[in-house]
């Protein structure tokens, strides 16, 4: 399998920017890239993130791979721990990596886009840089531009090192609620 996860040093990031960009150039360049979303708050029915992904780079897929595409979705805008248990169910690694192995045989590469940051909990076991660990794809770190940010970046790619897991690149991304200013 090939491709990337995609995290951030926070929510709202532009993680989802990211992934809907690199999704569209790899197919522009002929790849048939997917993306998943393995966890998803603050949906109703299906991933918004996953459809503005798709939606970007005109990819359709069948509501069987959408499933695959996005295992987890939930109505509450909360860590996603705590959206699954409010939902009466637990978030398992091995499920996310059943639905990626069943995309692969379809998609490469895959962008597997992050909930929240690295240490977001996903169960009261799990983290999200444990499903990276399990997915073993380098990863791309998107970071605000903006007063703080190098404190974020350096404690989020020290945790990526001591998991040692492959950082691919720093994306540092521009927000335009906030005023420009130095790093």
């Amino acid at each position: 399998m090939s491709g990337f996860f995609i995290t951030g040093t926070d929510t709202g990031i532009g993680k989802t920017a990211l992934t809907a960009l690199l999704l569209a150039e790899f197919r522009r360049r002929g790849l048939n890239a997917a993306p998943i979303k393995p966890v998803q708050t603050g949906c109703i029915q299906d991933s918004a993130d996953l459809i503005y992904a798709m939606a970007m780079a005109g990819l359709t897929i069948s509501n069987e791979q959408r499933a695959l595409m996005s295992p987890y979705c939930f109505e509450p805008a909360c860590s996603p721990h705590l959206a699954a248990e409010l939902a009466g169910t637990e978030i398992q690694i091995e499920t996310i990596l059943r639905a990626v192995q069943q995309l692969t045989t379809v998609y490469d590469p895959l962008l597997v886009e992050g909930a929240g940051g690295i240490l977001v909990p996903l169960n009261r076991r799990d983290l999200m840089i444990d499903l990276m660990k399990a997915l073993k794809l380098p990863v791309l770190l998107a970071a605000r531009t903006g007063l703080g940010t190098l404190n974020h970046t350096l404690l989020s790619l020290r945790a990526l090192r001591e998991a040692q897991l492959t950082v691919a690149g720093v994306v540092l991304i521009a927000s335009s609620n906030q005023p420009a200013g130095f790093i």
